[in-house]
């Protein structure tokens, strides 16, 4: 089995499989970053962000992610929102996130999450933003891309990407379950809180462990919440969501990320999409859907349903 270790999108890649050469992955991630990635001025996503109120046409990559982002939103009720991108920066985020310092201004801003702020023309494959709207694909296009490459290799056998964290995998290697992943504990690189098998599924983790900066309005992180147009404030430090699709699978853990503990469980189980809840104090909670699946680590705390936090 080869592997290949790469930076894109602000993180690194890693990515196993039996092709002869790994760098065409490499390129797909590159490709998709110079179409989608809101820090490069002349990137698609960045020029399309500059036309608010004109028809633009766009290609055929762009225009799948924006009707799946769509899409998403209307599934989540707007709890994933793809138009933060203003919000984003208000809370600090205004350039790469290497980029960043603490002691940053921030001033949030609500957000009308009622109407999404964009007109889609498919006879002539347009989009038109409107005033002041602005997107940010971010939260989807890693996971879209890396099933993309996944597509790639497949055609030479068990094939598996970790995309920091957002782990993509086709077959497995000949013998086994699947690709052995495991889920860690948030603000920690040293200890799993469980471990399971992944073949031809997504698990997409998304937490507030990672993406944080100091504002002079206080711990500022990257998932805002549409409602209020700020750093979500919840009791959760982790979601990872599996599913077959990337895309939703990362929607999805934003959206529980957003709303807490036990909103996001009781969405995630109605839905039968299985995942894996981790809250503040590392206590680790799993949806009906994945629990059946996964291997739980000694020692760690698991929640039970409907659990009163505050008598614990």
């Amino acid at each position: 089995m080869n592997r290949d270790t790469f930076f894109a999108m602000g993180c690194a890649m890693t990515v196993w499989s039996r092709a002869p050469d790994l760098s065409a992955v490499a390129a797909i991630f590159e490709s998709a970053e110079n179409r989608f990635s809101r820090f490069r001025p002349n990137s698609e996503l960045s020029r399309l962000n500059r036309q608010p109120n004109c028809w633009v046409h766009v290609s055929v990559e762009m225009w799948d992610v924006i009707e799946i982002a769509l899409r998403l939103s209307a599934e989540t009720d707007g709890l994933f929102n793809p138009f933060l991108l203003t919000q984003l920066e208000r809370a600090g985020y205004d350039r790469t996130f290497d980029a960043l310092t603490d002691d940053r201004t921030c001033c949030g801003n609500a957000f009308s999450q009622n109407t999404l702020p964009v007109e889609l023309d498919h006879a002539n494959r347009a989009v038109r933003l409107a005033d002041h709207a602005r997107l940010d694909l971010g939260g989807i296009v890693k996971g879209y891309t890396a099933q993309q490459a996944i597509q790639h290799l497949r055609q030479f056998g068990p094939c598996l990407i970790d995309a920091a964290g957002d782990l993509v995998a086709g077959n497995a290697p000949a013998g086994d379950l699947g690709w052995p992943v495991s889920v860690g504990v948030p603000f920690s690189q040293e200890r799993d809180l469980l471990r399971m098998w992944l073949a031809n599924r997504t698990l997409a983790t998304s937490g507030i462990d990672r993406r944080r900066w100091q504002t002079n309005a206080g711990t500022k992180h990257h998932i805002i919440d549409p409602r209020t147009g700020d750093s979500a404030e919840t009791d959760l430090r982790s979601v990872s969501v599996w599913m077959d699709d990337a895309g939703s699978a990362e929607a999805y853990a934003t959206a529980a990320i957003v709303l807490g503990l036990e909103a996001a469980y009781d969405l995630l189980s109605e839905r039968m999409i299985g995942a894996a809840l981790v809250d503040q104090f590392g206590r680790l909670l799993l949806t009906p859907t994945l629990a059946p699946f996964a291997q739980i680590e000694p020692d760690v705390v698991v929640l039970g349903r409907n659990v009163d936090l505050s008598a614990i």
